[in-house]
């Protein structure tokens, strides 16, 4: 049986020498798919903070996050939803797994990290976003950053609401 999930092969066609080739084949590597079927942060979250819906206009994406902030403002859980191509999905697993205990900066970071990466071909730094590397292969196309951002953009506008909603709190 094959580990990655049908939902996720039907973008694929076999080329018949038992090669499964997809639209952009250099950018879905076996390590983005497996990602990509990785659902361990998937589902609302009924106690969230926020949940955030947030669209990529271009192709229709739509990534929607559940957070939880932690008593320091960082991120204590998240969770996630997509209607979206695989790109979109792999980088919403990403950080479903790895942005517990991150703060807004971390986020800013990780999306400057990212974005440098594919506009100009640099290695993500050692830490717990390297294995974000595995878009390196977008980088050649730039409509699909938008892709691998829009989870981490929707974190970061998160972030802003979050931070805007206090603000209106404490205003007289």
């Amino acid at each position: 049986m094959c580990p990655i999930p049908r939902h996720i092969l039907f973008h694929f066609a076999n080329n018949g020498a038992g090669e499964w080739l997809g639209m952009s084949d250099a950018i879905y590597k076996k390590e983005l798919l497996m990602l990509a079927s990785d659902t361990s942060h998937v589902g609302p979250m009924p106690d969230a903070d926020r949940t955030l819906v947030h669209d990529n206009i271009r192709c229709g994406d739509r990534c929607t996050l559940h957070l939880k902030w932690d008593l320091d403002g960082r991120i204590g859980a998240l969770s996630y939803e997509t209607r979206a191509c695989i790109l979109v999905q792999g980088s919403a697993a990403l950080l479903g797994k790895r942005a517990k205990g991150s703060s807004r900066a971390d986020i800013l970071a990780l999306r400057d990290a990212v974005n440098t990466m594919l506009t100009r071909a640099t290695a993500v730094q050692e830490g717990p976003w390297k294995a974000y590397e595995v878009f390196a292969s977008a980088a050649d196309q730039p409509a699909r950053h938008a892709c691998v951002l829009l989870p981490i953009e929707a974190a970061l506008r998160a972030f802003e609401e979050e931070s805007a909603d206090e603000t209106a709190v404490r205003r007289p």
